[in-house]
């Protein structure tokens, strides 16, 4: 949640017309600006697989940019900038299922 807020409040400082024209450029920019956020969310998820809270898979994208994605997919479709509700459903609906281990008996 904390970073898809941070997402949030950093789009919200941008038109859509700006996250458009940056979309855009996404095939001319650096391969290193865009692994930032997945980084982060490997980080996130190593370190949940260690404490036995998740499963991680090195160098799988699916899971990583699976909420970020989603929620840059709302600004852009509907110019609106996701609420608290609309982010933990992210979350709790599809992020998490794809990252946490089953309970098994």
């Amino acid at each position: 949640m904390a970073v898809l807020r941070h997402m949030r409040r950093n789009s919200g400082e941008m038109s859509p017309e700006t996250l458009h024209g940056l979309l855009a450029e996404l095939r001319v920019m650096p391969p290193d600006l865009m692994e930032l956020l997945p980084g982060v969310m490997m980080t996130i998820l190593r370190r949940a697989a260690e404490r036995g809270r998740g499963r991680h898979r090195e160098g799988d994208p699916t899971d990583r940019g699976a909420a970020g994605d989603l929620q840059r997919h709302q600004v852009l479709v509907t110019g609106r900038l996701g609420s608290d509700d609309f982010l933990a459903e992210i979350v709790d609906e599809i992020f998490l299922p794809l990252v946490v281990t089953p309970f098994t008996r």
